[in-house]
């Protein structure tokens, strides 16, 4: 409605050199063409642009006490954003950063509802409504006890894996992180899921029961009685990226992402780990 509001305002002659019909009048009122819609999303992209460059430039003392709710899709946090979050955190102590779990998929609803104010999820959970910049690039690995056979072999294959009690994990039955172990190890076998989180999925791989996939990040825990391997395999890894609700106009929220981008680039983009 402001933007109607605005637009109902501009001075005819601005209208016409144009040359565009940017709203129509009827008995329902003033409605914006689509034409006019074009234009605003065009209007809203530089003043987005605008705020970005503005964030490069401000001094920290401008920024306000307050607060960044950042969701995690799949945790353990790995140590790459881990240390972007730590660079934050001493940039700009006044702005105090707490993490929430939650699913991918949940993810894309609390977004949009502003229960969270951004989220670090996998590439293949990414979603045309969020606004997303790449973080890093995460490895899949292999957890096995550590008296397993294959626990003596460097590297290991889908064709190990599949002889074996393998345990996928996931949250739910629709879970994206659940389909990319699938599409890894072939749809023609039948793998049992695991839904009661990462802790739980490490003790049972450590009390001898199965032997299960998992992120990079979790070999950061260094359990006892499991060992990590890697999957011999070119397509068994995935980009993180941070994602955000595009049309979002929090001042904290846009240094934030700010921030992240330019040390992301300044360290590498896409760092494997």
């Amino acid at each position: 409605m402001p933007d109607r509001l605005l637009l109902s305002h501009l001075p005819r002659c601005n209208r016409h050199l144009l040359g565009v019909t940017l709203f129509e009048r009827n008995r329902r009122g003033t409605v914006t063409t689509s034409m006019g819609e074009y234009i605003l999303r065009q209007v809203r992209h530089i003043i987005e642009d605008a705020r970005y460059l503005r964030a490069l430039t401000d001094d920290l003392t401008d920024l306000p006490e307050g607060e960044l709710r950042i969701g995690l899709a799949y945790p353990p946090l790995h140590s790459k954003p881990a240390l972007l979050l730590r660079s934050w955190s001493n940039s700009y102590p006044q702005t105090r950063i707490s993490l929430h779990t939650s699913s991918d998929r949940d993810i894309v609803f609390t977004l949009p509802n502003r229960h969270i104010d951004a989220a670090i999820i996998p590439q293949f959970a990414l979603d045309n409504s969020l606004a997303s910049s790449p973080l890093h690039r995460e490895h899949i690995v292999v957890v096995l006890p550590y008296d397993h056979p294959l626990a003596n072999q460097e590297t290991l294959s889908i064709r190990n894996l599949t002889k074996e009690g393998l345990l996928v994990p996931s949250k739910a039955d629709g879970d994206w992180y659940r389909y990319f172990y699938l599409a890894q190890i072939g749809s023609q076998t039948h793998i049992p899921m695991h839904y009661e989180g990462i802790l739980t999925l490490l003790s049972q791989i450590r009390v001898g029961l199965n032997i299960t996939l998992c992120n990079a990040a979790c070999q950061e825990f260094q359990p006892c009685g499991v060992v990590f391997r890697p999957l011999d395999d070119p397509n068994a890894e995935f980009d993180v990226h941070l994602v955000w609700r595009a049309e979002a106009e929090d001042a904290i929220l846009g240094r934030f992402v700010a921030f992240m981008r330019n040390l992301t680039q300044k360290r590498g983009k896409l760092p494997s780990v």
